[in-house]
């Protein structure tokens, strides 16, 4: 199930880079479909890639397998060990946007902010309302990936909005959100 619906999305540009319809994901690149071979016998050679498919990499090499129980695995490539990411490529979207929304990546700044900063700055981070604006394209593109609870949480941070401290979810709150997508029941 990961696989057809990661190349239609693919096909219809929101998971391709090039595309008019691409949906950045943070810290979360994928890759055609057929380069996942590619990606598997460059960066992991050691046998721990058997059995998984490979389908994005984050900015340090890391890449995003499922396996065929649909599970989703984090696999390094400096050791090699996969570490559980999510059950499912919408699980592991899903984690990785509320990753963003509690700022993980450090990436996300007041619009004040990023109005002040010189322009090759500028473009490294995102502003708050341009924060909200991925999120409410997130909501929409991933219709289809995304369950209605997933849906109802983002659509939630976007009518909260950022709160005083310049968080749209908190620590907790994102570690809870976590924990119940990992550990349900």
């Amino acid at each position: 199930m990961n696989r057809e619906i990661f190349d239609r999305l693919y096909a219809a540009g929101v998971l391709d880079p090039v595309s008019a319809q691409y949906l950045w994901l943070p810290d979360m690149e994928c890759f055609p479909p057929e380069d996942a071979k590619h990606y598997r016998d460059e960066y992991c050679t050691s046998g721990v890639l058997k059995g998984l498919t490979a389908f994005a990499a984050s900015s340090a090499g890391d890449l995003f397998c499922w396996d065929s129980h649909d599970r989703v695995w984090l696999v390094p490539p400096d050791d090699g060990m996969r570490v559980y990411y999510a059950a499912s490529l919408g699980d592991a979207v899903y984690r990785r946007l509320l990753e963003f929304a509690n700022d993980a990546f450090g990436n996300i700044c007041s619009d004040e902010e990023k109005q002040a900063l010189p322009p090759g700055e500028a473009d490294c981070v995102i502003s708050q309302s341009e924060a909200l604006a991925l999120l409410a394209d997130y909501d929409t593109g991933f219709q289809e990936l995304l369950s209605a609870g997933q849906h109802d949480v983002l659509r939630a941070l976007i009518r909260g909005g950022f709160d005083r401290n310049g968080r749209l979810l908190t620590d907790a709150a994102c570690r809870a959100l976590i924990g119940a997508l990992l550990y349900p029941g």
